[in-house]
């Protein structure tokens, strides 16, 4: 009997055509629930990590509420802000200063005498600068020893001092021109004046020596120290930044007028705190946004959000809405919650803040409202904070749904895997009962054409 070479050949039906159509209809179902399954984890997933992204940003729009600093800004204004700049800090009082500017520090300038060039031999040696209290050795070799390699050793020598060296082409008052070198300290005040002493080694030439550097300086501006007066008492400063005078203010002088007063005033300021709150309840807001359509139920289109009814969301809603509602019962005033200091919640859910009620607040039960929000461990900023970064730090809440939705998805590729193998399995049961069947019709019909022939001969004897 002859073996049968191809599917169908004996049955002569389409045997590829019909197993892999039995092989669809198998996996059919499989995987497209699979499919719908995979997707909705994906879509849960992304909306997960949207939300741990939110979550982070919202932390950062309150983290200033957790410490005093904050609630003690202040504000400095002065009668004539262009003569002087003032910075207020948290330490500085409330109070009115009167403040005369006398005198600005300036750093002194020298100006050496005139010589013919740059390249003018002048001698070798050592020159001796000081600057204020410190004291500094400049070496001249005899190879470089030109006006312009004394300035270059000077800079080289002093430049951490700030004091620099440079030269002038300048009138020497007989119509034509000489060079000068000018020596100017970085520092203002007393405590950068300059001077100067040569020690030299014997003439090689005609040159006239460091001490003809030394002794044809002359001070073209003179080092003085700032003097101010504040309320009558006099300060004097190497520096025109004055930063330890009043507690908390920094001053920079920018002109002098020993007959103008300028006023100083100090308050306190709550438009820091203010905005601070306005950073918060938008940041809450903020989030709301992305919350309220992640499990948002749209009942005309009967359709949900990704996280509609997840239980993520659901714990987060209420623990949030009891945060909110925290109310600190160790207040000696009625400003003890959000919604006393103005923070209230609206009909749609989000924060809105009464900014007159809030200063109300401050001005009246100042000390509750700091306490309220910046107690250690119970303060409600960090109590909020806690919170939150429960959920939205990388071990949290958040992440723990999410490696579950992992694993499912994980899970279903394992199904993909075993329902592959399923159907290599199912196509090779079914390619071998096909065969059968080529077999069986095979014989049949070789038994069929065996008979008919019997039947043919019988006949033609007949």
């Amino acid at each position: 009997m002859a073996t049968i070479q191809s599917p169908g050949i004996g049955s002569g039906l389409d045997v590829n055509s019909i197993v892999e159509s039995l092989v669809a209809a198998e996996s059919g179902p499989a995987t497209v629930r699979m499919d719908r399954k995979e997707a909705d984890l994906q879509v849960k997933i992304s909306a997960l990590g949207t939300m741990r992204a939110g979550l982070s940003e919202f932390r950062e729009s309150f983290a200033n509420l957790k410490t005093t600093t904050t609630f003690n800004s202040r504000a400095a204004t002065l009668s004539n802000a262009e003569s002087i700049e003032v910075t207020a800090g948290t330490a500085a009082n409330p109070g009115e200063y009167a403040i005369k500017v006398l005198q600005l520090a300036q750093g002194q300038k020298l100006a050496s005498g005139g010589f013919e060039s740059e390249a003018t031999a002048i001698g070798s040696g050592e020159l001796t600068v000081t600057v204020g209290e410190k004291e500094f050795t400049v070496e001249i070799p005899e190879e470089t020893k030109t006006l312009a390699d004394i300035r270059d050793a000077i800079n080289s020598a002093l430049r951490s001092e700030g004091v620099s060296a440079s030269l002038l082409n300048v009138d020497d008052g007989e119509g034509g021109t000489h060079t000068r070198m000018t020596l100017s300290s970085g520092q203002s005040g007393s405590e950068g004046a300059i001077s100067m002493t040569a020690t030299e080694n014997a003439a090689t030439g005609d040159e006239p020596g460091l001490q003809s550097l030394v002794d044809g300086m002359e001070e073209l501006v003179a080092a003085q120290d700032a003097i101010v007066e504040i309320d009558g008492l006099t300060v004097t400063s190497s520096s025109n930044s004055l930063t330890n005078v009043i507690d908390g203010i920094t001053l920079d002088l920018k002109s002098a007028d020993p007959d103008e007063i300028n006023t100083l005033t100090v308050t306190e300021d709550n438009s820091a705190f203010t905005a601070e709150i306005t950073s918060f309840v938008e940041g809450y807001n903020a989030l709301m946004d992305v919350l309220t359509g992640a499990d948002s139920y749209d009942s005309d289109s009967q359709t949900s959000g990704a996280l509609f009814g997840d239980s993520v969301m659901r714990g987060f809603r209420l623990s949030m809405s009891t945060t909110l509602g925290f109310i600190d019962r160790g207040a000696s005033s009625s400003y003890s919650s959000l919604a006393a200091m103005g923070v209230t919640t609206n009909e749609s859910g989000q924060l809105e803040l009464d900014e007159s009620k809030l200063n109300s607040a401050l001005e009246n039960g100042y000390d509750d409202v700091v306490n309220f929000f910046t107690a250690e461990d119970t303060g409600f900023a960090q109590r909020l904070d806690d919170f939150v970064y429960g959920y939205s730090r990388f071990d949290g809440i958040v992440q723990s749904r999410l490696d579950g939705l992992d694993a499912r998805v994980s899970d279903i590729g394992e199904q993909r895997i075993d329902l592959e193998d399923r159907l290599i399995k199912v196509e090779a049961r079914y390619r071998a009962q096909f065969a059968a069947l080529d077999t069986i019709m095979s014989q049949l019909s070789t038994t069929s054409g065996y008979l008919a022939a019997q039947l043919g001969n019988n006949s033609s004897d007949s």
